[in-house]
């Protein structure tokens, strides 16, 4: 059994979720990190599914001298190469991860935004926005229970490849 992370097929969203070539395609397709990753129409995306055979990876060069040199670093370098040019980025720290690099740490809104992006569609807006007054003042609570109340999750979907059924 291979380790989750070089899965090439693709039969449930967590062969998605751990599969580097997969995350390497949805970034190339430009869908931004969210939920969406998640969802059925972007999990088995016939294009997203094909570019993966496009894709290899490697280890950083440096991956053990950076993580020796800082346990929060987590090296990547990225290279794309199309239409006959080279598209090279790096990356020491990801973003949102506690890092020595100010430029990796998200902003209150932009917290907020990633909150609201996940929170929706899971409990209505109006529960969002009560759990977000709560949750940015969340020194001031002194019953969490009140948190608590205002998030009500229904059970989410989980989704599978569709299987065709015999008629």
């Amino acid at each position: 059994m291979q380790p989750l992370w070089l899965l090439r097929k693709i039969d449930h969203v967590t062969d998605a979720q751990f599969s580097v070539a997969h995350g390497l395609s949805l970034g190339a397709h430009r869908i931004p990190p969210g939920k969406s990753w998640q969802s059925e129409e972007v999990v088995f995306n016939p294009s997203i599914l094909s570019l993966m055979d496009k894709v290899t990876f490697d280890v950083h060069p440096d991956y053990e001298k950076l993580l020796t040199g800082n346990a929060a670093s987590r090296p990547a370098r990225i290279e794309i190469k199309a239409r006959g040019q080279v598209f090279v980025g790096e990356a020491r720290y990801p973003r949102g991860s506690p890092s020595p690099d100010p430029s990796t740490t998200l902003s209150t809104d932009e917290l907020i935004d990633k909150y609201r992006d996940n929170a929706q569609g899971v409990i209505s807006a109006s529960q969002i926005d009560a759990s977000l007054r709560l949750l940015t003042q969340l020194e001031s609570v002194d019953d969490f229970s009140e948190v608590m109340s205002v998030l009500r999750v229904g059970q989410p979907k989980v989704a599978t490849k569709p299987t065709a059924v015999a008629a």
